[in-house]
């Protein structure tokens, strides 16, 4: 079967089908090619509060009924979804456990585009196989192949997402949490400057919009900064001017030192954050460190989302 779908779309589907209702049986090859998607708003209006403006579908799917059960295997590339308002509250927000912009924003790559493998199986009397079943296991999926998320709109142009959550397994690894650009610091220095204190503020927003996450919160102190920096030593003349004597090295910082530095910036950000409303049961401190790299590492305070 080969449907042409509104100006630009299209349909194949090839494959075979026994549509006995008894004993159902597909082997099918479904493609969907840019169908223009405003004219599915009624259809999501009711569950998700949302119209439909813009946007461009394209599936393809291996789709295998047998003995009952449902074995799909889908491919979605969604281009340029853009949401307007509706007069329909939404329910299915509360089944996500987050805002369906923000929703939509997790699935979004670098080029607004959402694209994403969604297998769907089980057995077709389980009424969980539905649509929102479906946009459930998207979300999912998503942030376990490293989609952009949310956090990475909302920090701009600070904040980008460095590794995305992996969630397939259901626990959350720390090499796989979702990690933030960390807020940087001067040399010596325990409170941020004025444009990273703003980005400080858009994190807080961030997790004002989502009561679930929850943030860890790690100050890194570098080597250099406990090395002694040499510094003239001034001298006072006959004729009362002042001209540099001998050099004089600073202290070196020993490492508790450094480790108590890290601390402190840590505190200091999360002072910062409790300041913009943030329950302290969302933060988490985690032990200072000291970066032993010279020419890049910085000063800073790392961010983990959890």
């Amino acid at each position: 079967m080969l449907v042409d779908i509104g100006r630009q779309g299209t349909l194949s589907v090839k494959g075979k089908v026994r549509p006995d209702a008894k004993h159902l049986k597909t082997d099918l090859a479904i493609t969907l090619n840019n169908f223009d998607m405003p004219g599915l708003s009624g259809f999501i209006e009711s569950d998700f509060g949302k119209s439909i403006q813009t946007g461009q579908f394209n599936l393809h799917s291996a789709l295998n009924i047998s003995n009952n059960k449902i074995d799909s295997k889908n491919k979605l590339l969604i281009r340029k979804l853009e949401l307007g308002d509706s007069d329909q509250p939404g329910k299915a927000e509360k089944r996500i456990g987050m805002p369906v912009g923000m929703a939509l924003d997790m699935l979004r790559n670098n080029r607004g585009d959402i694209e994403m493998e969604v297998p769907v199986s089980g057995n077709l009397d389980d009424p969980d196989i539905n649509i929102n079943a479906i946009i459930n296991k998207a979300l999912m999926s998503s942030m376990s192949t490293g989609a952009m998320t949310y956090a990475a709109l909302a920090l701009q142009p600070y904040g980008s997402i460095i590794l995305v959550a992996n969630l397939a397994s259901g626990m959350i690894q720390d090499a796989a949490k979702p990690k933030l650009t960390p807020i940087i610091f001067t040399e010596l220095n325990e409170k941020p400057g004025p444009e990273m204190a703003d980005y400080i503020v858009k994190i807080a927003d961030l997790m004002k919009n989502s009561d679930k996450l929850r943030l860890r919160i790690c100050g890194v102190a570098t080597r250099i900064e406990g090395e002694p920096i040499a510094q003239p030593q001034m001298i006072t003349t006959r004729s009362g001017r002042s001209v540099a004597g001998e050099v004089e090295p600073s202290l070196v910082k020993t490492d508790a030192e450094l480790l108590m530095l890290g601390q402190t910036r840590a505190e200091t950000v999360m002072d910062m954050l409790l300041q913009h409303g943030i329950a302290t049961e969302r933060l988490f401190s985690c032990a200072a460190s000291i970066d032993e790299a010279r020419l890049q590492a910085k000063p800073r305070v790392e961010l983990l989302l959890d």
